[in-house]
């Protein structure tokens, strides 16, 4: 084997090994700020239900990151409600249409519920990741709950968003798209509903939509007086320890 050739299978299973080493949960539009103080991400992937009450089910999922900072202390969680579309519920297909482990999903959504920080936060900004088959669905909009320990934000009791996506590719059926909005001001935690538009076309394939992962990332933004504190301290332990 000469030397050329053996740099090519090198590179080929270095490539290899690199790619089996990322991570599921390696979303392919992820934020910069992913990571970042006050930052939550959690990703569903396998779709593993838990019921809960009679004909719910819930998602935990299956990787979550929690930037610092004291927040509510919930795990991100999805909830499909009993009122299903075709009479079933969600179920997980092992394999479809060359993906693993896909949620097909027979009601009109999904309830996603993601804690939040405490203090001094003025907008929540929100980013999903979805990658789904449009054959027989299209995403259509959130609804949003903005949550306090008193309630529900004013304007954010079930508000309709229905942002263009920012990003979007496709690949066959499939394609990824990303979306993003701003709650303001920030709640404690949210409760989104993402809501898809059915084509009943085709009643071996009850128009349900089949989700293959699905991404979040929140950040809490604080409010201009807590940025100039934090710039401040920031300059004066710089001062200090020159």
């Amino acid at each position: 084997m000469n030397i050329r050739l053996k740099h090519r299978c090198f590179k080929t299973l270095l490539f290899t090994f690199l790619a089996l080493s990322v991570p599921s949960w390696a979303s392919v539009f992820a934020p910069d700020w992913r990571g970042e103080d006050k930052t939550v991400y959690a990703e569903w992937d396998n779709w593993v239900p838990a019921a809960t009450y009679p004909g719910d089910l819930t998602f935990y999922c299956d990787y979550k990151e929690f930037g610092a900072g004291a927040r509510k202390t919930f795990t991100p969680h999805i909830v499909q409600f009993a009122a299903q579309i075709s009479g079933q519920p969600a179920e997980t297909l092992a394999a479809y249409d060359n993906r693993l482990n896909v949620l097909k999903l027979n009601t009109e959504g999904l309830y996603v519920n993601l804690p939040n920080f405490l203090e001094g936060e003025q907008y929540t900004r929100v980013r999903f990741e979805i990658c789904y088959m449009d054959t027989y669905a299209s995403f259509a909009d959130f609804q949003v709950w903005g949550l306090m320990d008193a309630g529900s934000l004013p304007g954010y009791d079930g508000l309709y968003i229905s942002p263009a996506p920012v990003q979007s590719v496709r690949d066959g059926s499939w394609v990824t798209e990303v979306y993003e909005f701003v709650i303001q001001p920030s709640p404690l935690w949210e409760t989104i509903f993402l809501r898809f538009d059915h084509y009943p076309t085709s009643p071996q394939n009850p128009d349900a939509p089949y989700i293959d992962y699905l991404s979040v990332d929140t950040i809490c933004v604080p409010e201009p007086t807590g940025v100039l504190l934090l710039a401040a301290g920031a300059l004066f332990l710089r001062r200090s320890g020159r």
